[in-house]
């Protein structure tokens, strides 16, 4: 039960990093308020994944 909780405050810790990027960082960055701008940040977190779960999967296969 111990591991179960250390992950749950290691998933707790990482979200407020990231959170606290997003709102500190993100409005520095010079990002354009374009359509393609807004469907590449949507859209890369999905690809990133697939790409390394499928390298992952063909590895192992």
């Amino acid at each position: 039960m111990k591991n179960i909780g250390v992950f749950v405050l290691k998933i707790i810790i990482a979200s407020a990093a990231i959170s606290w990027g997003i709102k500190a960082i993100g409005p520095r960055l010079p990002i354009p308020a374009t359509n393609a701008a807004a469907l590449a940040i949507v859209l890369l977190p999905a690809v990133a994944v697939s790409v390394f779960l499928g390298w992952k999967t063909g590895r192992s296969g």
